[in-house]
């Protein structure tokens, strides 16, 4: 059965996707690395991940900096779970069984500007804020007809 490595370098946006079949492979920063992470936090080899049927298994090899899977340290031989997280210096790893491939989230999209602005048709003000009388009368704010007539009782 084939896996599919998702795998986010520091800096990079998207994801690099690779289809990886059964077997054994070595991870690290070694040009001999079939999955060559060339960073110099990286050890020259680093981990060793084995592939076979739909379970995947990692092995840090004694690496200066570790290796992490879902935030914990790993030294000894590890299952990996479907689409657990594997980290090894900066960079994060996924490996999933190509048929049960979780999809990637999306891209996050900015934030809009601004909220759109409510209605002006039914402005009102709270308690605490009376406009002037001036201000009232020169029809600058759209008051309910309610406030409108308390203003003008409480002006007389």
């Amino acid at each position: 059965m084939a896996f599919t490595l998702n795998l986010i370098r520091p800096g990079d946006g998207m994801p690099e996707r690779r289809r990886l079949e059964d077997g054994a492979y070595f991870i690290g920063r070694g040009a001999s690395c079939a999955i060559c992470l060339p960073f110099p936090e990286i050890s020259e080899r680093h981990a060793f991940v084995t592939l076979s049927g739909a379970q995947a298994t990692i092995k840090d090899m004694r690496s200066a900096n570790g290796t992490y899977v879902n935030g914990v340290a790993i030294d000894d031989l590890v299952p990996l779970a479907p689409d657990a997280v594997v980290q090894i210096g900066n960079c994060m790893l996924r490996f999933s069984p190509a048929s049960a491939e979780a999809p990637l989230p999306p891209p996050e999209s900015p934030p809009p500007s601004a909220p759109p602005a409510p209605p002006q048709d039914n402005l009102s003000l709270s308690p605490s804020v009376s406009p002037s009388p001036k201000i009232a009368n020169q029809g600058n704010l759209n008051l309910s007809p309610l406030r409108a007539e308390a203003m003008r009782t409480a002006k007389e």
